[in-house]
């Protein structure tokens, strides 16, 4: 699509990731190198169901098992009246693979409508649900949390998976949202309920936590097509993207007893988060809603390996 310069896009949104590891950021220089350069698009039209997925610990035999997954268009994950009239296809999707002058792989994923996604006008809906999410093992069956559901749209995402002339690292960027979740947590008697995930004052927004007027912005034009924004557009739904950055690589464990065990960073996610609880029977008795502002756990760092 002309007005999807996955390259002015990449540009655009990498201003708020700012690595503190082996990949450099791409330089303007590098960007206009890569501009009609060959590549790799793919459209995806997909929906994913699966009935059970269990990890079982060897050493024991006890498993850790979650049931009846479906991933799709938003209505897969709707969990109130105030349902999604969307597809249960996760769909007009738009992936562009490119491989760099350095060797790195840079894979994007957006939208075949631009505008429409960063308008709110046709959003990149998704779905995600979860039957329940338990444990079994020699005393039984034990459910931890049942009816996990999410619904919520997608801004840009990209992938870059470093060559850096030893075991590489992948970092990830993107926008989300979150517009609807819940959940009943049985193992405490919890339901939760109008769930939302955002960020009022992300990137894109001014001080008041509402989108600009893009008229004088070069690089926000580019992913708009070329497009503009006038005052009445000015506040619509994509205000409330919140932004991600991880960072995947290797590392030794703390008191180096392993090596090359696999290693999160999150360099950067500051989220609102809003819900309504209840205590018995969930959502039934619901006792209020709580609401967290600008929770940020950026700088968060994480070793996982076998024992």
């Amino acid at each position: 699509m002309k007005g999807f310069k996955k390259l002015a896009l990449v540009a655009a949104i990498a201003a708020p990731f700012t690595s503190v590891h082996a990949l450099e950021a791409i330089s303007d220089a590098d960007l206009s190198g890569m501009t009609g350069q060959a590549g790799v698009t793919i459209e995806l039209d997909t929906k994913v169901t699966m009935d059970s997925f269990t990890y079982t610990d060897t050493d024991t035999n006890g498993s850790v098992v979650m049931s009846n997954i479906a991933f799709g268009g938003a209505s897969v994950g709707t969990t109130s009246s105030a349902a999604w009239n969307e597809s249960d296809r996760f769909d007009e999707v738009k992936i562009d693979i490119d491989v760099l002058e350095s060797g790195s792989l840079l894979i994007h994923l957006g939208s075949i409508d631009t505008a429409g996604v960063l308008t709110d006008t046709n959003p990149l809906d998704f779905g995600l649900s979860v039957g329940s999410f338990g444990l079994t093992g020699t005393n039984g069956t034990s459910v931890i949390a049942s009816n996990i559901a999410l619904a919520g749209t997608l801004g840009p995402q990209d992938i870059v998976i470093a060559n850096n002339g030893a075991n590489g690292l992948i970092q990830a960027q993107g926008y989300f949202e979150i517009k609807d979740g819940g959940m009943n947590i049985d193992v405490a008697g919890v339901g939760v309920s109008n769930l939302t995930i955002g960020q009022d004052s992300n990137p894109f927004a001014d001080g008041n936590g509402k989108l600009v007027d893009y008229t004088d912005s070069d690089k926000v034009a580019a992913l708009t097509g070329g497009a503009t924004r006038d005052a009445s557009q000015v506040g619509t739904g994509d205000d409330n993207w919140a932004f991600y950055a991880v960072t995947i690589n290797t590392a030794d464990s703390a008191d180096g007893s392993v090596t090359n065990a696999l290693a999160f960073t999150v360099d950067s996610f500051n989220v609102d988060i809003a819900m309504e609880v209840g205590i018995g029977n969930g959502s039934v008795n619901n006792i209020g809603r709580i609401a967290m502002e600008n929770l940020d756990v950026s700088g968060t760092k994480m070793v996982v390996y076998g024992h």
